[in-house]
């Protein structure tokens, strides 16, 4: 079969509903591959995937859609995309979301969604929102002040192998800071685990 028909049969799944050649058409015409470049044509597919649910094909539009630095560029969209991909546990829109709440780059910022997203990823294991999580926890921003939870998520994350996490842990034992006993010896094991 010849990249043509390849392609042409690859649209032919997309037009007759498949989620997932309408996405892998939506790739194709977005990256010109096998096919001219027609960012249009991507963008429409793109919605049609999205549109029947799946997070992945939800995530992926809203990031074109917040990222792009031509004339499809629409944060308002995108961001709508990433947050039904969020509602559905995707950990990378989650995590998206919380950090866009907390930066308020491109939204108002708003750091009680932001601790929300961030513990919605953090319960799901994401260790970079754990330890956003504990940071937020320990100065209280968009939660309560509780040094106890800062301290629980702050060791969730390092135990998931968040380097930013170790290397906090690292010093707070060291110097006996953020409510953690000095303990050169928890000091020394969570800088080794920095360099595993």
């Amino acid at each position: 079969m010849t990249n043509s028909e390849q392609f042409q049969n690859l649209h032919k799944r997309a037009s007759d509903g498949e989620v997932a050649a309408q996405f892998e058409l939506a790739k194709a015409y977005w990256n010109g591959d096998g096919v001219a470049q027609d960012k249009r044509s991507a963008i429409e597919w793109y919605r049609r995937a999205a549109s029947r649910g799946d997070p992945e094909h939800q995530m992926a539009l809203g990031l074109i859609l917040f990222w792009d630095e031509g004339q499809f560029k629409d944060i308002k969209e995108g961001f709508v995309w990433i947050h039904k991909a969020a509602e559905q546990d995707h950990l990378g829109a989650q995590y998206f979301l919380a950090a866009e709440y907390a930066t308020g780059d491109n939204v108002s910022k708003d750091p009680a969604k932001a601790a929300a997203w961030y513990r919605r990823a953090a319960e799901l294991g994401h260790a970079e929102a754990q330890y956003n999580l504990g940071l937020m926890y320990w100065e209280g921003e968009g939660v309560t002040r509780d040094p106890a939870e800062s301290q629980k998520w702050l060791l969730q994350s390092a135990d998931n192998g968040e380097l930013l996490a170790q290397d906090f842990l690292s010093k707070a034992y060291r110097d006996g800071l953020f409510g953690f006993p000095r303990d050169p010896a928890k000091a020394d094991y969570w800088l080794s685990q920095q360099n595993k």
